[in-house]
């Protein structure tokens, strides 16, 4: 039996967004940027796109768990490959052309882009 959550009926809250798209900031930079912070008050702001890929890998981590048949990475790589989806349908008119591929034929480091949202909404989803 797979060690895998199940994600079913679930609520993504914004509370979840942030953290993800912090996280994700985190994992993507390795730390996070003086830039992204509001300096009135010291706290990380994510942009409207990191929340929306965020919004992106909760939605997709929580409909799409396929119970045994399913390895982690395969999980990962599905997430991922749902949040390069989301975010070419939002900002087709000015991806590259590397960024307009489907996500099996982008090359590693753009992949990996999404990856962050998928291992970050893994890592603060309930239950994982």
């Amino acid at each position: 039996m797979s060690d895998l959550p199940r994600y079913e009926n679930a609520d993504v809250t914004p509370e979840m967004v942030e953290r993800v798209a912090h996280r994700a900031h985190v994992l993507r930079y390795g730390e996070v940027s003086v830039s992204a912070f509001d300096s009135s008050i010291m706290i990380f702001s994510p942009s409207e796109e990191e929340r929306a890929s965020a919004r992106s890998a909760l939605c997709e981590a929580a409909r799409s768990h396929d119970g045994d048949k399913e390895t982690i990475e395969t999980f990962v790589e599905r997430i991922a490959a749902s949040v390069h989806d989301a975010w070419l349908s939002r900002n087709h008119s000015h991806a590259d052309q590397e960024e307009r591929r489907p996500y099996a034929e982008l090359s590693e480091k753009t992949k990996e882009k999404d990856r962050v949202y998928a291992r970050a909404a893994l890592e603060v989803f309930p239950g994982r």
